[in-house]
């Protein structure tokens, strides 16, 4: 099992994910909420001519997140499967009965009980794998810059509960387009679709009709 970026033939970033092995030909993708669809599509783009499958099983399961550094502890009560770090190391994957249901436990990691030298040997080992220099090169730049002006409207919105991409925390938004505007979603986390599509969708309408009514610039 590794959780990994979905990258383009430019090196950009596509998606995050989870990719599980069931079996020598059997793989589950295991995405974001509000990416599924998006996800799906890329994929099959890409797939064309190769001996593979995609098939969305999104309706057959669902995602449980248990976290923080007592999460086996917890489990445990649940299920009479060892759940230790000998017999149930960082990112593996295995059938277990929790409770009444028999579900497919996974083990991501535990940030709290990261100690520095594991951390440094991760670093260590993304900065040296194949690909990191060239994949570093092709997408240290790409983003936008002001000398290739915006010409639509532009508006960023931000979840106002949202505490993984912080307002304050936005690098480079004095780069962007004069007029550009920056709203919060009230109540929204880090995926406003999932928690409030109503109001995303309004205020996609609302920036939409102020792009249609604004003059383009030629």
């Amino acid at each position: 099992m590794v959780y990994t970026g979905m990258l383009n033939e430019r090196g950009g970033f596509e998606s995050d994910l989870t990719v599980t092995r069931l079996s020598a030909e059997a793989y589950l993708i295991v995405t974001g909420s509000a990416q599924t669809t998006r996800d799906a599509h890329w994929i099959r783009r890409h797939i064309d001519g190769a001996r593979a499958t995609l098939t969305d099983v999104t309706g057959a399961y669902a995602v449980l997140g248990v976290m923080g550094p007592r999460a086996r502890d917890l489990l445990a009560r649940l299920t009479q499967a060892d759940l230790s770090n000998a017999a149930f190391p960082f990112a593996t994957s295995r059938e277990i009965w929790l409770g009444r249901a028999l579900v497919l436990g996974q083990t991501h990691g535990h940030p709290a009980r990261l100690t520095h030298g594991y951390a440094r040997e991760t670093l260590e080992a993304l900065g040296t794998c194949p690909g990191f220099e060239a994949a570093l090169a092709a997408t240290s730049t790409c983003r936008y810059l002001a000398t290739a002006p915006i010409t639509a409207p532009v508006t960023l919105a931000f979840g106002s509960r949202d505490v993984l991409l912080l307002r304050r925390q936005s690098r480079h938004l004095d780069q962007l387009p004069p007029g550009t505007r920056a709203e919060t979603l009230p109540g929204c986390g880090h995926v406003p679709i999932a928690d409030d599509p109503g109001a995303v969708a309004e205020l996609i309408t609302r920036a939409a009709t102020r792009a249609d009514r604004a003059p383009a610039e030629r």
